[in-house]
């Protein structure tokens, strides 16, 4: 999800300085249920973002960067802020949600209530072509207002254990929706919206771009030449499917 922020360089990133404790100290491993093999829920919280946070949110959002990440089945994001641009965000009050490992960030987040949305397509024409449908969409379904979820990144060691549903029951627990998301379908898919999608967005709206110079990197997969497609995402309030894992 992406279209609010700029791309910005990241300084290079040292893994090991967000991982977990090693095994001396409570691994992975020892997080884990030892009747489910499932992550023990005693090592994990979510609440909301500290400016104390940024730096381990900025190291987060940069490691599944499109321009760092491998793994694109996992899902990716297409910008990342500096360190000082989430201080910011997290201190004007921006809504931002992490999960932390005993007390550490392993992922985060990130929401724009409907008047900053509304308040960058008045004062900022034709700058945010995404903004502007979503708003284009409040009118139609006559909403009084929205959230838009704007990044979501969990470390790649921690994907696919139910922590994003956390993250998002966090957000929705402390302000409901109805919430809109945007998600790249084209040239390249995010296999992430099959994730949304089972949760309870639905599809409303399509919006075609250039790919924003704050996309784009010397050593990039995309071009100026491509036309990304971003799908428009939409969920009712108390929408949301908790997925069911056996």
């Amino acid at each position: 999800m992406s279209s609010g922020g700029d791309f910005l360089s990241h300084p290079p990133l040292d893994p090991v300085s967000i991982s977990p404790p090693d095994s001396s100290s409570g691994s992975p491993t020892s997080a884990l249920s030892s009747s489910t093999g499932r992550p023990d829920p005693q090592h994990f919280s979510t609440r909301r973002a500290l400016p104390s946070d940024a730096p381990f949110i900025a190291e987060i959002a940069a490691l599944v960067n499109i321009h760092n990440y491998s793994q694109f089945d996992r899902g990716f994001l297409l910008y990342s802020l500096s360190e000082e641009e989430y201080f910011e965000r997290i201190q004007r009050g921006d809504l931002c949600f992490v999960l932390a490992y005993e007390g550490r960030p392993i992922g985060f987040l990130a929401a724009i209530k409907h008047e900053e949305v509304a308040r960058r397509v008045s004062t900022e024409p034709n700058q945010h072509p995404v903004f502007e449908e979503i708003e284009r969409c409040r009118t139609k379904m006559k909403l009084s207002s929205y959230l838009f979820v704007d990044q979501a990144a969990i470390l790649p060691e921690y994907q696919n254990q139910g922590f994003g549903e956390q993250l998002f029951a966090s957000l929705a627990a402390e302000l409901q929706g109805p919430y809109f998301c945007d998600i790249l379908e084209a040239p390249l898919r995010n296999p992430r919206v099959r994730y949304w999608m089972k949760r309870g967005f639905r599809k409303v709206a399509e919006v075609k771009e250039a790919a924003p110079e704050r996309f784009l990197k010397a050593e990039s997969t995309l071009s100026h030449s491509d036309q990304l497609t971003w799908g428009i995402y939409f969920l009712e309030n108390l929408g949301w499917r908790i997925s069911r894992r056996r």
